[in-house]
């Protein structure tokens, strides 16, 4: 065991077991999936959040700055996933709000109403319904200004308890400002920072914090442990937003399909008007004929004459509106082609991004195959070693201290084996999570590949209705019942001029 410090003071150095640091790489919280998904980076930041709240099981957890409430509610998640009795207290200042919004409360709520409890307060105000040494973990989800992190310092570190966290979501403008200003007042803190998912910072602010992350703390940040931490991290994250997308991409198609229905009854009201129209218009045809073969007897009266000619006027006022309706049908339908195309394409992008993270996850679970076998053939060659080890003390007549020796070397010799053969078994067990996990993912992306192609041939169905709409519209102009009220409509134009 080595040991590694992190803090001006020699108390608090932090012990590293090698066997402990790639912990929260096998850790069941990592792959869980998040309950309350929002568009914004920190989704990202949730595994690692899922990770530190099951280690830390705080007591007593504030959110602060929230925006979109993805970290504050992934924090009361692990704690009730975990079945912890903790108690979660969000504050946040929402523009042009004066009380937590609507979808905020219905939420915490619906989900988590004996447990967490959101105000509206900033990082200063938040600060005054807590006591001295109170709180174990403070996550900060916005970004803060050089007046709230004095404000941290001043107001929040009393207030932290032995074994207190912070977490600063989003880099805070730049990575580890909070410790530069900590240092510059002589206060020295363990901290790890992360560059994925816009930058987080974790302090370890309490005297004595957890084993693991005084582990996670310790670690050198360009060390190949650290980056694969990191990795698979970030990996972890990665899915969670493209679940994201890929929930925003479907819930577009659905509104989009209503659209589209309400165009299609548009439509269809528009064409069974039109052939009513077309029927008034072929009776309309046969009194006019009627009314020609009395003309040639005796002479249509002007008030008929009037009557007929008003009649006709109001048919072409309803074949106009009807035009009117036909060119809006057509307009809408030919956005929404044009939206269905462009949409298509982002989806496809989501899709592409998605199958991306899938051949990750392929890849992840290959290096962990290979891990797998490398720990077998170490843990053959031990089990060689100790056997030959346990021949030569048999066969050898050797003094006291020699056998002290012997027997010494073989109890290291076995403890390494064990660990080898944990080590074995803990990869097979990365292994199959990830396998299990990419062929979730790889049927998501099936089925977001059919909908893609429904979606093409919805489109493709109401390109064909408008081109049938036109022709309808087209026939009418061309029949015979059109022509035949064609004298009716220069006799109301003779009228007129007269």
């Amino acid at each position: 065991m080595t040991t590694i410090a992190k803090s001006s003071d020699k108390g608090r150095d932090l012990p590293v077991s090698g066997t402990d640091i790639v912990a929260p790489l096998s850790s069941r919280e990592l792959f869980w999936r998040a309950r309350y998904t929002r568009g914004t980076e920190a989704l990202a930041h949730l595994p690692l959040l899922f990770w530190l709240v099951t280690d830390l099981r705080p007591g007593r957890s504030v959110t602060v700055g929230i925006d979109t409430g993805v970290l504050h509610f992934g924090l009361c998640q692990a704690l009730d996933k975990n079945g912890y009795d903790g108690v979660c207290y969000g504050f946040g200042t929402w523009k042009d709000a004066e009380e937590v919004p609507a979808a905020l409360r219905e939420h915490n709520a619906r989900e988590y109403d004996d447990m967490s409890y959101l105000s509206v307060a900033d990082v200063s105000g938040a600060a005054d319904g807590f006591g001295e040494t109170s709180v174990d973990l403070l996550v900060c989800e916005s970004r803060l200004d050089g007046d709230e992190i004095d404000a941290l310092i001043a107001l929040w570190l009393p207030r932290m308890t032995a074994r207190g966290v912070i977490v600063l979501s989003g880099g805070q403008a730049q990575p580890g400002l909070l410790s530069r200003r900590l240092s510059a007042q002589g206060i020295d803190v363990p901290a790890v920072h992360f560059e994925f998912g816009g930058g987080l910072d974790i302090l370890l602010v309490g005297d004595t914090p957890s084993e693991r992350m005084g582990h996670l703390a310790g670690l050198d940040g360009d060390s190949s442990v650290m980056r694969s931490v990191e990795r698979v991290l970030s990996r972890m994250g990665a899915l969670h937003v493209n679940e994201w997308r890929a929930t925003d991409k479907a819930e577009w198609a659905r509104k989009l399909s209503g659209e589209v229905t309400e165009v299609r009854a548009a439509r269809d009201r528009a064409q069974a008007r039109l052939e009513e129209l077309e029927k008034a218009t072929a009776a309309q045809a046969e009194r006019i004929e009627k009314a020609a073969t009395l003309e040639e007897k005796h002479a249509l009266s002007s008030a008929a004459v009037q009557q007929l000619t008003q009649r006709a006027t109001d048919q072409e006022r309803e074949i106009e509106t009807l035009r009117a309706e036909l060119e809006q049908t057509r307009t809408a339908l030919e956005q929404s082609k044009e939206e269905g195309t462009t949409q298509a394409a982002v989806l496809r992008d989501a899709l592409a991004e998605a199958k991306t993270s899938a051949d990750s996850v392929e890849r992840a679970r290959a290096a962990a195959a290979l891990e797998l076998g490398q720990a077998r053939a170490a843990l053959a060659e031990a089990e060689e070693a100790l056997e030959a080890l346990r021949g030569a003390g048999g066969g050898t007549i050797v003094s006291q201290t020699g056998l002290a020796d012997l027997t010494a070397h073989l109890e290291t010799v076995q403890q390494e084996v064990l660990g080898l053969r944990h080590d074995a078994k803990r990869a097979q067990q990365e292994i199959e999570t990830l396998q299990t996990y990419r062929d979730k993912l790889l049927a998501r992306i099936r089925t977001q590949d059919r909908q893609i192609k429904e979606m093409e041939t919805h489109k493709n169905a109401l390109s064909a209705d408008r081109d049938a709409l036109r022709h309808t519209m087209n026939e009418m102009m061309r029949s015979s019942s059109w022509r035949l009220t064609s004298p009716l409509r220069r006799a109301r134009s003779a009228l007129g001029k007269g």
